[in-house]
């Protein structure tokens, strides 16, 4: 799995990186006009990133104008394979959370990281799965799964639609698992 870190945070890039990077490559960049160039680069070159852990928060372009910058250049670029886009941010409010979904994010992570629920973000969107072996020992894979048609871009009931549904969850439901 290819990943993109969009962070101006080092602990966080760090923290990102320890897990992400032993999924597969992975790279970092600190603002949004560097993410959507990586996006676009790495698509240039055939070799699309599966996953971009976006920030809403950085210097020069935020993380929903980046998000929509990459997702206005994936449609217009008619990609069968999209970048799977998980907001991690520690602004949880109504209009930010918002914005993200409508900005076809496919997931929205509260700050600070809990890896365990990133793990599980990731394996709602199809990105990684995890066996138990014979032994009784986890094994995590990638899926390499990213086609649009083969995987929903959606949670089961899609994503909230009205403000009031998104005003009606917690930080808590924000960070829960996609089923």
């Amino acid at each position: 799995m290819k990943s993109l870190i969009a962070d101006d945070d080092a602990t966080n890039q760090k923290l990102l990186y320890s897990f992400l990077s032993d999924l597969g490559e992975c790279n970092i960049v600190d603002n949004g006009v560097a993410a959507v160039n990586a996006v676009r680069e790495a698509r240039k070159k055939r070799q699309s990133y599966d996953l971009v852990c976006m920030d809403l928060k950085m210097p020069g372009m935020d993380g929903h104008e980046a998000i929509h910058e990459i997702r206005r250049w994936e449609q217009k670029d008619y990609a069968s394979k999209i970048a799977r886009i998980i907001v991690i941010t520690a602004h949880t409010d109504v209009d930010n959370i918002f914005a993200a979904m409508m900005g076809h994010c496919d997931a929205y992570l509260a700050k600070p990281i809990d890896i365990t629920i990133l793990r599980s973000k990731l394996k709602g969107l199809g990105l990684i799965r995890e066996r138990v072996n014979a032994a009784g020992s986890v094994r995590r894979g990638v899926t390499g799964i990213t086609d649009r048609t083969a995987v929903p871009r959606y949670s089961e009931d899609g994503f909230p639609q009205t403000r009031e549904r998104v005003a009606s969850q917690s930080p808590a439901e924000i960070n829960q698992p996609i089923t």
